[in-house]
């Protein structure tokens, strides 16, 4: 009896024994391999910044509720310029006032769709800002620009423009140069409307 009770101590200390280096081995082997792994970690290079979320340019969103600011933050565009081609005074183009409240006060009435005809403008300066990134190279103006495209970007007003030209502003400040020329009969075409603007800034910029 007393031979079997030291075998079974023996046995069970054994097994003890086993068990109890097992679970050392197994964190050893977790150790081991975690710093591997936070190690492999800290040497992985910095994952690069998320690209910058991309301007709105679909103008069919623009609505009247917005004010000239968040539209200029939105559609990245500068709000100087914006304030140029909708021809604006400083302080309206700063303040928090909705499109169709600006539109109410400068009396522009609506479109025919119904809506303040600001909207209709503004959507304009956008489109013309992205068609033509940069701004216009006065010695390569293109028979898509149009001449309130031309004035928010040199700063030059349209109402100097138009009467140089000796063209009517009215319903004709928004269309391209190929079209405007086109209508109005322009001798040469765009590209002696396009040359005689060029000339005329010239000497705007001149005096």
């Amino acid at each position: 009896m007393k031979i079997l009770l030291r075998k079974l101590t023996r046995f069970f200390n054994i097994r003890s024994f086993v068990a109890v280096l097992a679970v050392i081995t197994g964190l050893g082997l977790t150790l081991f391999f975690g710093l591997r792994t936070f190690q492999s970690f800290r040497r992985m290079p910095e994952f690069p910044p998320h690209p910058p979320h991309p301007a709105e340019t679909d103008v069919e969103t623009i609505r009247p509720w917005m004010n000239l600011q968040f539209i200029a933050k939105v559609y990245n565009v500068p709000p100087d310029y914006l304030r140029r081609y909708l021809e604006v005074p400083t302080d309206t183009a700063k303040n928090q006032r909705a499109l169709a409240e600006i539109n109410r006060e400068l009396g522009w009435g609506e479109t025919a769709n119904g809506e303040p005809r600001i909207i209709e403008r503004v959507q304009f300066a956008i489109t013309e800002f992205y068609a033509h990134p940069g701004g216009p190279d006065l010695r390569e103006i293109q028979p898509a620009m149009s001449i309130q495209f031309i004035s928010a970007v040199t700063g030059i007003p349209s109402d100097y423009l138009f009467e140089n030209l000796g063209i009517p502003k009215t319903d004709n400040a928004y269309k391209s140069l190929e079209l405007l020329s086109q209508e109005q009969h322009y001798v040469g075409g765009w590209e002696s409307l396009a040359r005689d603007l060029r000339q005329i800034i010239e000497a705007h910029e001149g005096n």
